[in-house]
């Protein structure tokens, strides 16, 4: 029984018997019990009695052992048997910890979370956290905080709600990214991880520590710190509020892997707009599925917030940006600088910092969209070139212009809006239509001075064509490579009746292994046609079989004939009326004969839906209702025909013009130009629509250009004037304009926008510039309001222009005088000279620092009636104005030598000119924007605006 005695109660006892005076044997028994209680008990010291304690506790794994556990129980005092249970308990913790280092050691993803562990426990926002790391997948984690109510569920319940999105974004990543740049990732991105809080106090808590500060508050970010994801889950969400806590986190995880696999400076690629725009492109905002996120759809918010913003002109001139400006933001700061600096040029009230970034981002994603998928595609190479530009850190507005090195900033920008106008009408049936007119002059008043980013130079203007374009029609035949075209082509094929040649392409092409979804695609119209093949063989051998004759059209002739056989691609008649012997099967069309084979003897054994797929082919829908079978077959076919068959057959429609067109011979002559310019034009009307006809937009303008110029014929400018023209001898020309014809006016060309901070300054005149129109009428050239107008040709210095005006009294009282410009040399960028109002004069030459006005003291009041004889004189050095004869005043020119006349209005006052001379020579480069004029009608005649 001492065995199990306590040691203070043996040592009682002994006291007790030596006190009784115990005989010596019963003291000797005693001693005995003790001296063997004291040989099988210890006092535990781990250092001592725990193999490799000490090594384990100073190792750098040292987490990984539960050291405090067993230092807690220094000093315990146990049995051998109890220290025996202890040390094995101790060798399996041991044995375990030993695989998970040597997992470390040989995984670097789990070395990375390992590492990443100790980092948050030193974080002040996760040090007091407890969470949870789920594993979705090998190269992914999710760190879940525990809910402050216990749920053991919790975790799992987040990994199944967001682990399925995170792992196909991923592989989406690589395939549109990693893949194509053959990209890898860098050292410490191991995994991908994100953490989610449990509640809104605890991101903040996180947040606050941040010290990257947005001006706005998000409820995802990426830590670049961290590398990793933070966001946060109040309850688990149903419904729609899945996409809404969704999308954020899958947007923050996109700039994750940017990061993981970018090869630049910084933390991921420079520009904002390419950052958040692709991201949020490929998280898919309105995807209901994961596999959804394969086809990004347009988001419904981002549409509207733009489309509403630009139809509000004042949202339009401070949230709304050209590209050139996007580009460029690198953080939010950035934009709202840009946004900041449009206010005060406008002296407009700052928006608030939520309106300008998410008006940012929805730009962004929404030009992602264009630049991918917008005109068929047609700038996804030029976007591919940026984003891998972008991802070795090349992301600024020289690598963005490189990658686009053919676009017209003005033009790309004005496209973007009218494919969101398509889009919202289309997507957004009913809703207000937004007012294109504001697209003829959207972004014009933006300088680059205005821009946070520093002065850009404008894109110089695209060249005016001198020789043939380096193109030939052959250029747009459909490339072998190019396996929906082709498919698209077998189809239609098809339809015409050349099954066995149809069936023949397809077979070749499931020899290639076209990629997903065309493989499976062309597997089951190879079958489909296999069996259209047996209906058609079937119905005339039913035909022939029991003597039914068979009725159809034969050149434009009824027929009505008895079938003898099948032979040789033939299909053989009986007698009949017209005396056709045979009809080549492949001239018979597929629906034709389905129409016919009602009956099921006559379907030649093959199953229901057979005979509706020459239905589909040829875009008959009345098959959807007679069609009732349900089997795999029919089911399948169904939603192949609402799907993707008619946009496929419309791509093959287009492959067989494209190759028709790239048979033909580069035109040589006018002539040979109709036949190519008819059939372009024939092709973009139809099917303008079509993704393969807008990848070839860019050929076929090369090619309308090739044909444009064989069929421009070099005129003399000044035979083109509608004044009266005296040749002088020597290259100069003397013109008069005393519009007593209509016609004289239309030497006369409306330039809508110019000078318009000018305009602004001064205080539009009452009769806005869109309505003010100045015409030849009555001996004079009249009008009011606000405009600008200029002739037709270009002048070179020695050049003089004289003006003979008059006013009359303004219909109501104006709240200001007129201002009326007439100029020369301008460059259509604002540098010019110009005689203003009576005499004044203005010389502005910015290019050369040049800019000054030399006026009177004083202005002089209107009379009205009275006609003002006014001239502006070009020596080749000196410009001189002139008043009834006499000079005003006189200046140096800079480097005006050339360039447009001029005349610009801004006036209440009704303003007549009854006379314009001109004595000057023609700009030689006339002649060259009179080739390039040519061109551009002919490519406007043929659909290319």
């Amino acid at each position: 029984m001492f065995r199990f005695l306590s040691r203070r109660a043996l040592l009682a006892t002994l006291w007790v018997a030596h006190s009784s005076r115990l005989t010596s044997f019963a003291l000797a028994w005693l001693l005995c019990a003790v001296s063997g209680f004291a040989q099988s008990t210890i006092v535990f010291d781990p250092a001592r009695d725990l193999p490799e304690f000490e090594a384990c506790s100073l190792s750098e794994y040292h987490d990984l052992y539960p050291i405090d556990e067993y230092s807690l129980r220094k000093g315990d005092e146990m049995t051998a048997e109890e220290l025996e249970g202890v040390r094995i308990a101790w060798k399996t913790a041991c044995d375990l910890a030993a695989k998970e280092i040597a997992l470390l050691a040989t995984d670097p993803r789990e070395a990375w979370l390992y590492s990443l562990k100790k980092q948050l426990a030193k974080h002040s926002g996760f040090a007091r956290i407890s969470y949870t790391v789920e594993r979705p997948a090998p190269d992914i984690a999710l760190l879940v905080e525990k809910p402050y109510r216990e749920n053991v569920d919790h975790a799992g319940k987040v990994s199944a709600l967001l682990a399925p999105w995170i792992v196909k974004l991923e592989q989406i990543f690589r395939d549109r990214v990693v893949t194509p740049q053959q990209l890898t990732r860098r050292e410490g991105f191991q995994l991908s991880t994100i953490a989610i809080f449990s509640s809104e106090a605890s991101y903040r808590q996180y947040a606050s520590v941040d010290t990257d500060r947005s001006p706005v508050k998000r409820p995802a970010r990426y830590d670049p710190r961290l590398k990793m994801v933070v966001g946060y889950l109040t309850s688990i969400p149903e419904g729609v509020a899945v996409a809404e806590w969704r999308t954020p986190i899958l947007v923050e995880f996109v700039r994750e892997l940017q990061h993981a696999y970018y090869g630049g400076p910084g933390d991921r690629p420079g520009s904002l707009w390419l950052n958040r725009g692709f991201s949020s492109y490929l998280a898919g905002t309105d995807a209901a599925t994961p596999e959804a996120l394969d086809k990004p759809t347009l988001p419904l918010d981002a549409l509207e917030r733009v489309v509403d913003a630009y139809r509000n002109k004042a949202d339009r001139d401070v949230l709304l940006h050209p590209v050139e400006d996007l580009v460029q933001a690198r953080d939010e700061r950035d934009v709202m600088l840009l946004s900041g600096n449009r206010s005060q040029f406008l002296a407009t009230a700052m928006s608030p910092p939520e309106q300008v970034m998410s008006c940012f981002d929805a730009q962004s994603v929404l030009w992602m969209h264009f630049l991918q998928h917008g005109q068929g595609g047609r700038f996804k190479e030029a976007f591919d070139k940026f984003l891998a530009a972008s991802m070795q850190g090349q992301a600024d507005l020289v690598a963005f212009r490189l990658a686009f090195l053919l676009v017209d900033f003005p033009t790309l920008n004005r496209d973007f809006y009218k494919y969101l106008f398509k889009e919202h009408e289309r997507l957004l049936p009913g809703k207000k239509k937004p007012d294109v007119s504001a697209l003829t002059t959207l972004f014009a008043d933006r300088d680059a001075r205005n821009s946070p980013f520093g002065a850009v130079a404008p894109p110089p203007p695209a060249p005016i064509p001198t020789e043939m374009p380096a193109i030939t029609p052959a250029d747009v035949a459909i490339d072998p490579g190019d396996f929906e075209p082709r498919h698209g082509l077998a189809l239609v094929q098809a339809r015409k009746g050349e099954l066995e040649a149809a069936l023949e392409v397809l077979r070749e092409l499931a020899k290639e292994k076209p990629p997903a979804p065309e493989d499976v695609r062309i597997a089951r119209d190879i079958d489909r046609i296999e069996q259209t093949i047996r209906l058609r063989d079937g119905y005339f051998e039913h035909l022939r079989q029991s003597g039914k004759p068979w009725v159809t059209a034969y050149q434009h002739q009824e027929l009505t004939t008895p079938i003898a056989g099948l032979e040789d691609g033939f299909v053989l008649l009986g007698s009949n009326t017209l005396g056709v012997s045979k009809i080549p099967l492949k001239s018979i069309a597929p629906f034709e004969i389905a129409r016919q084979a009602g009956l099921k003897e006559e379907q030649g054994g093959t199953e229901p839906w057979v005979r509706f797929y020459p239905y589909v082919l040829a875009g008959e829908s009345k098959w959807e209702k007679l069609l009732k079978d349900d089997s795999p077959k029919s089911v399948q076919l169904r939603e192949d025909a609402r799907d993707w068959y008619a946009d496929l057959i419309q791509t093959g429609e287009v492959a067989l013009e494209l190759n028709a067109l790239s048979r033909l011979a580069l035109p040589q002559t006018a002539k040979q130009a109709t036949p190519m310019l008819r059939a372009i034009k024939k092709l973009k009307t139809r099917y303008d629509g079509v993704p393969l006809l807008q990848r070839n937009l860019d050929k076929l303008r090369l090619l309308v250009t090739a044909a444009a110029m064989t069929t421009h014929v070099e005129k003399d400018p000044a035979a083109l004037l509608h004044g009266q023209v005296t040749a002088m001898g020597d290259g100069t020309v003397h013109v008069v304009y005393d519009f007593t014809g209509a016609q004289e006016g239309e030497d006369f060309v409306k330039d809508i926008g110019y000078l318009t901070e000018m305009r602004t300054k001064l205080g539009p005149a009452m009769k806005a510039e869109a309505d003010s129109t100045w015409k030849s009428e009555g001996g004079d050239f009249t009008g009011v309001g606000s405009a600008c107008y200029r002739h037709m040709l270009r002048f070179a210095a020695p050049l003089t222009v004289s003006c003979d005006v008059r006013y009359s009294q303004a219909a109501s009282k104006p709240k200001s005088g007129p201002t009326v410009l007439f100029g020369m040399c301008d460059d259509r960028h604002g540098n010019y000279l110009a005689s203003v109002n009576f005499g004044d004069l203005a010389v502005i030459d910015l290019p050369n620092k040049l800019s000054k006005v030399e006026q009177e003291a004083e202005g002089s009041p209107v009379k009205y009636g009275r006609v003002y004889a006014l001239e502006l004189r070009h020596d080749g050095t000196t410009v001189s104005t002139w008043l009834d004869g006499n000079k005003k005043h006189e200046s140096s020119v800079g480097a005006r030598q050339s360039g447009d006349l001029f005349w610009w209005f801004n006036t209440d006052y009704p303003l007549f000119i009854q006379r314009i001379e001109i004595h000057g020579k023609i700009d030689r480069s006339v002649t060259d924007t009179l080739r390039a004029e040519h061109i551009a009608k002919v490519l406007s005649e043929a659909g290319f605006n």
